[in-house]
């Protein structure tokens, strides 16, 4: 789901919301406080979340980290076993490619890369209505993408650079780094190439 070490450590029962048609949307607090939804309808991922949750109260986390004392880890001390584990795991599997580790950071541009490919199959109107529902689920972004047009139109020296609308290239970057916790294209090209499908 694209969430930050500590984003998913901070997540609880309460963050989650079981939809009826089967899919799950993740309230997940993010850097700054900002908050953002993200949907997901992978089986896995769903049944793992459902049994995380099973039989706790609403406000418990949905992971509990503890130390050796069985005490809950803090929030510093959990993300430091989590980031461990990862590597602990990376190198098992072997994937460090080209001399690059693998990280928690890379599982974020995996999950960046697939939501792009995702989008990449989609048309400009299926575009545009992942950004009204995403909006919906967050008024935030509006001025997110608010933001992003008037940059892009800034940029434009002819005088019609008020028609200008995002380009699908574009919408599909705004989307992915929305899933991110972002709002802003300019940071996707660390995470995600655009690909036509």
């Amino acid at each position: 789901m694209g969430a930050r070490i500590t984003e998913a450590i901070s997540l609880k029962k309460s963050d989650l919301i079981f939809n009826s048609d089967g899919s799950l949307t993740a309230r997940i607090k993010g850097k700054g406080g900002l908050v953002r939804f993200v949907k997901t309808t992978d089986s896995e991922t769903i049944k793992m979340l459902e049994n995380q949750v099973m039989d706790k109260k609403e406000g418990a986390p949905v992971f509990q980290i503890k130390n050796i004392e069985h005490q809950d880890k803090s929030i510093r001390n959990s993300k430091n076993q989590v980031e461990e584990n990862i590597r602990k795991a990376a190198l098992k599997a072997g994937v460090d490619r080209d001399g690059k580790k693998y990280s928690s950071h890379s599982g974020r541009k995996c999950y960046a890369q697939a939501q792009m490919d995702n989008y990449c199959k989609m048309t400009i109107s299926q575009l545009k209505r992942q950004v009204a529902d995403k909006i919906a689920l967050d008024p935030n972004l509006k001025q997110k993408l608010k933001n992003t047009l008037k940059n892009i139109r800034s940029k434009i020296k002819d005088e019609d650079r008020s028609k200008r609308q995002l380009s699908h290239k574009e919408l599909c970057q705004w989307l992915t780094s929305a899933d991110l916790g972002h709002g802003r294209i300019d940071i996707v090209r660390f995470y995600a190439e655009y690909r036509l499908m």
